[in-house]
């Protein structure tokens, strides 16, 4: 189970520094091996942005194992030059001074809206200060080795012409990754996708 459990389980610990960065084609086998120790089949998945990048790419590979795929913002394309200069900046962050408080709200404007953030007026939501308190708990060296993994991820925009599961794309209208999104749903099978644009409205009281 390797790397993706290392990473993502809760109190896991920090991976050893003489370990190799894996490429985004290891997440994938990394993802076949849990299914496998679960004895799992053909199964659903969800991802949000680069983690939809990963789940999409392991799709195209192992066809097979994936009935389905639900996608938040989803990336498909190689960085953009903004993207991986930005991803640099967060690193070093990562990488000098951990899970710091501006890291963490470089983290949070990435996932949700100002209006879910709040203002001096309003409080943040429930679910931004949840994030924020798991953000707490990562292992800053498992971040850092997951962001160089994704920072040299490939387009595969070939490969979505091979996709045949069902395929659900959700994006915000004020989401950085919008365009991208809807570039994506563009280039799948129309019978096999559909995409939900979610439209914000700030009320005034």
């Amino acid at each position: 189970m390797g790397f993706v459990q290392e990473l993502l389980q809760l109190g896991a610990a920090a991976i050893c520094s003489d370990d190799p960065i894996l490429s985004v084609d290891d997440l994938c086998d990394q993802i076949l091996e849990v299914l496998n120790y679960f004895r799992l089949g053909s199964v659903m998945c969800m991802g949000a942005m680069a983690g939809a990048y990963i789940l999409t790419l392991f799709a195209i590979k192992y066809r097979d194992r994936v009935t389905g795929l639900i996608l938040v913002s989803p990336l498909y394309k190689a960085p953009s030059w903004t993207e991986w200069l930005y991803n640099k900046f967060m690193s070093n962050l990562l990488y000098y001074y951990g899970m710091c408080g501006l890291l963490k709200e470089c983290l949070l404007q990435r996932y949700f809206s100002k209006e879910v953030r709040g203002n001096p007026e309003i409080p943040e939501s429930d679910i931004v200060q949840s994030c924020r308190k798991l953000l707490d708990e990562r292992q800053s060296v498992n971040v850092w080795r997951y962001l160089q993994a994704i920072d040299k991820r490939p387009d595969i925009t070939e490969g979505l012409k091979k996709l045949k599961c069902r395929t659900l794309i959700f994006v915000g209208d004020s989401s950085p990754f919008h365009s991208e999104a809807l570039h994506m749903t563009g280039k799948l099978d129309r019978r096999y996708s559909a995409l939900v644009e979610v439209m914000f409205t700030t009320v005034s009281i």
